[in-house]
């Protein structure tokens, strides 16, 4: 959840860096839709063929390109010789909430799903209640990143989660396969 403390801010940043109209959030707010249907879409067949620690790995890697992508956008577009077309910045700065929707959509799934099968058949509700109070200093992300835009900046914390990001994509490796160890019964015909 630390990854996406910038998430509150990519408008704000978009409209100064690039000097975006506040018409803009309409492009993003689109945006945010179909990366949220396109990653649901993926992550569910992901999902379904390779199981939820693949998505969680997916959605780890997802994690910093919206962060990364607020950074680079607007430094790729100062490259280009005269003023940027209005349209042409906002549609590119919309790649970072296509990011953020398609993270977003995956993480629930991804996540809830690795935990159901992480977990006892008996165990269940206590690993779910469990897993969601251990996610609730997540929530204070927001707050953390305001925090730091208002002392550092909204590159300094977009920065930040990237790093956060990428550091989540390398503990996902790290996860063990719940269905792991009833492959080699299920192949011998035991199972």
């Amino acid at each position: 959840m630390i990854a996406t403390l910038g998430w509150p801010f990519y408008v704000l940043h978009g409209m100064d860096a690039l000097y975006l109209p506040a018409a803009a959030g309409a492009i993003f707010i689109w945006a945010t839709t179909a990366g949220s249907v396109s990653g649901s879409l993926v992550f569910a067949w992901l999902n379904d063929r390779r199981g939820p620690r693949s998505v969680v790995v997916c959605v780890s890697a997802a994690r910093p390109m919206a962060p990364a992508l607020a950074l680079f956008v607007p430094m790729v577009l100062a490259l280009f010789p005269g003023p940027v077309p209005s349209a042409m910045a906002q549609y590119a700065y919309a790649a970072v909430f296509f990011f953020g929707g398609a993270m977003m959509s995956g993480g629930m799934m991804g996540f809830s799903n690795y935990l159901l099968e992480l977990a006892p058949e008996k165990e269940r509700p206590l690993y779910v209640g469990l897993g969601n109070t251990l996610s609730a200093p997540g929530l204070m992300a927001p707050l953390l990143g305001g925090w730091l835009a208002s002392v550092w900046s909204y590159e300094g914390t977009f920065a930040l989660g990237a790093v956060v990001g990428v550091a989540s994509l390398v503990a996902s490796f790290r996860l063990q396969d719940p269905n792991a160890e009833d492959a080699p019964a299920q192949q011998n015909g035991t199972a």
